[in-house]
């Protein structure tokens, strides 16, 4: 199957994996239900990793990158009076965003930049200004000076991200702004809303399952966070860690690691 579009993605970031189910996310909304939008990983054993959408408005034309901007660019925003959500993304999408609980479904999940007074609404107006005027398969890579951290999705600023193979800095771009991957940000804010990681518990790790086989949006879900025996899937584990100081408490998504798989005799 040839994608209509695809896009680099490095699986040891979970902000990545989760964003890719955000640009997912769009593409179905835009397909007839008769032709779902399909999505894959492709190439998960090797350094260049894909992921691929299929996808067609009714008329026939291709979902892609270029197309999915296009339709982002004239959405409107709007909330309600509760600072967690819910918020609604406009035409052609009609996508709730609701970080109330029990969204996401996994309660270690949160948006973190959203403390005090901060309201969800303002948080995604900001990524929304700040995600690239055109998309290509880096869009994930595009970073941007912000005057505050985002989700915390995006493990770019983690201690030991060098050694997953990806080192983005922390360090000011502009006085006092910090370098942000806003469409990886904003992407996975909207892939988290359907698809999320598993977890055993506070302590344990959090566990996702890239899979490999072209899939719609709701079995695509569901293969995320559990293993399928009809599904080629490997799995990847992260922690979510204390990225702010005792008098300014924060959370945020660590690099992943594949899981060694036992093989059978």
């Amino acid at each position: 199957m040839s994608p209509t579009l695809s896009v680099n993605v490095n699986l040891c970031n979970p902000g990545q994996v989760f964003a890719c189910c955000g640009l997912f996310e769009l593409a179905h909304r835009l397909t007839p239900g008769d032709k779902p939008a399909l999505g894959w990983f492709d190439n998960v054993d090797a350094r260049n990793t894909l992921f691929c959408i299929e996808a067609r408005l009714n008329t026939g034309e291709e979902v892609t990158l270029g197309l999915l901007r296009e339709k982002l660019g004239p959405c409107q925003i709007s909330a309600g009076a509760n600072k967690d959500g819910p918020l609604q993304i406009g035409a052609p999408f009609e996508l709730t965003l609701d970080w109330r609980p029990p969204f996401p479904q996994n309660s270690l999940v949160k948006a973190w930049a959203l403390t005090g007074t901060s309201q969800f609404i303002d948080l995604v107006n900001r990524l929304f200004a700040n995600v690239p005027k055109t998309f290509d398969a880096g869009i994930f890579e595009s970073a941007v000076a912000m005057k505050q951290k985002a989700t915390r999705f995006d493990p770019s600023h983690a201690m030991n991200a060098q050694d997953a193979g990806f080192s983005y800095n922390d360090l000011s771009l502009s006085g006092k702004k910090f370098s942000i991957h806003a469409a990886t940000e904003l992407f996975a804010l909207m892939g988290l809303q359907r698809f999320c990681p598993a977890s055993k518990g506070r302590k344990e790790p959090l566990v996702y399952y890239p899979w490999q086989d072209p899939l719609p949006v709701g079995l695509a879900a569901v293969a995320i966070s559990a293993p399928q025996d009809s599904l080629r899937q490997k799995p990847y584990e992260f922690h979510i860690y204390n990225a702010g100081s005792d008098s300014n408490p924060s959370k945020a998504f660590d690099i992943a690691h594949a899981i060694q798989q036992k093989r059978s005799l």
